[in-house]
């Protein structure tokens, strides 16, 4: 008998949709069309949370698919420094440099 494993993530809250992000739905949990990710911390991670989405960064988001992991859609993602990352990462670019993407899986998906 084949038996499904499931794990439970629990990601560390690194900010929050910006000014640019276009949602529908109420509370906590939109729907997001368009991400602007502002983050305020990071500690290079690949995978990601600003409720009510995941982001994973291009690398991860192109194992998951090749691997054939389903369930998920990625999507391009604006990402920004908040007003204190410098202070608390001098040098660190969330944005990965060299032309790296953060891609967004929605929240709801089991990966």
């Amino acid at each position: 008998m084949n038996q499904q494993i499931y794990y439970e993530l629990t990601l560390a809250a690194l900010g929050g949709p910006g000014k640019s992000s276009e949602a529908t739905g109420e509370g906590v949990f939109k729907d997001y069309t368009t991400l602007h990710a502002v983050f305020e911390s990071w500690l290079g991670d690949e995978l990601l949370e600003i409720l009510p989405c995941f982001l994973v960064t291009s690398s991860l988001g192109f194992h998951l698919s090749s691997e054939g992991f389903s369930g998920f859609e990625l999507h391009d993602v604006e990402v920004e420094k908040g007003s204190q990352f410098d202070l608390a990462y001098p040098g660190v670019d969330p944005r990965g440099g060299a032309g790296a993407q953060t891609r967004s899986a929605d929240r709801r998906s089991r990966i």
